[in-house]
């Protein structure tokens, strides 16, 4: 079952902040299974207000996205393990991963915009 801890959110929250200090990022576990980031407010266009991003086809967005998410996901699979194999599921990974540009309920906010 994957499973990540408090601690190592907390880690990662620590890493990404410091790499990214231009950006505001929300950075909260996702019930014990998964870490979610979320790029809140920041000083580029990243040509949307709310998107669920996938790493594995990055050549869909624009070159600003695809520039954080360079940053992001090594830190996020940094320590990820290898998971394990089930029967009826393939490859479980040791815990999941979701990068979001804002939330849901909260639109990402370009700063630099007047």
């Amino acid at each position: 079952m994957p499973y990540i801890t408090k601690d190592q959110v907390t880690q990662k929250r620590k890493q990404l902040k410091a790499a990214l200090p231009q950006y505001k990022l929300s950075v909260t576990t996702e019930h014990y299974s998964g870490i979610k980031v979320a790029i809140v407010s920041g000083p580029n266009d990243l040509g949307t207000e709310y998107d669920q991003l996938n790493p594995y086809c990055m050549d869909q967005y624009n070159k600003n996205i695809q520039d954080i998410m360079s940053v992001v996901m090594p830190i996020l699979n940094e320590g990820k393990g290898e998971g394990f194999e089930d029967g009826d599921y393939g490859h479980i990974p040791s815990y999941y991963t979701w990068v979001h540009v804002g939330k849901w309920d909260r639109p990402y906010v370009n700063t630099t915009k007047v």
